[in-house]
């Protein structure tokens, strides 16, 4: 099925303008939770962090509503308006990622036996697996 010839549906339009207003009602309940506690900086950092990942998402639902032949795969995926063939490369992507975090914390076990810092193993991983899913993502989408 193409994302050019199906009709747009309210129904999905009304449901991610939905979830995404209860993220933002999350993100800054969360952050004025944490603000309470007086850990001001972790507060900020989780509005700035939440609140730009609403922000792409946004994006991305108004350029999948304005001109949907010209969306990418990964905007139609945060808009939910991905077909088959985006939900396969999003599937592979996140067995890639899956794969690479298994390792890294093989390897991340053998740096700590050998000396390594754990503190800097488990400040690393994340940044780590987000990169493997970026690469992931866009060798995945170029192959399929």
């Amino acid at each position: 099925m193409s994302t050019t010839d199906r009709p747009t549906r309210t129904r999905t339009r009304r449901s991610v303008w939905l979830s995404l207003l209860v993220a933002t009602v999350v993100v800054l309940g969360l952050a004025a939770a944490v603000a309470g506690t007086g850990e001001t900086d972790t507060a900020a950092g989780i509005a700035t962090g939440g609140l730009t990942v609403i922000v792409a998402a946004v994006v991305a639902a108004l350029r999948i509503a304005r001109r949907p032949d010209r969306a990418g795969t990964a905007q139609r995926l945060l808009a939910h308006q991905g077909d088959e063939r985006d939900h396969r490369v999003h599937t592979a992507s996140l067995a890639w990622v899956g794969l690479v975090a298994i390792m890294l914390s093989a390897f991340g076990s053998a740096a700590t036996y050998l000396g390594a810092s754990g503190d800097v193993i488990v400040r690393a991983l994340p940044f780590l697996l987000l990169a493997t899913a970026v690469l992931s993502f866009v060798a995945v989408d170029r192959r399929i």
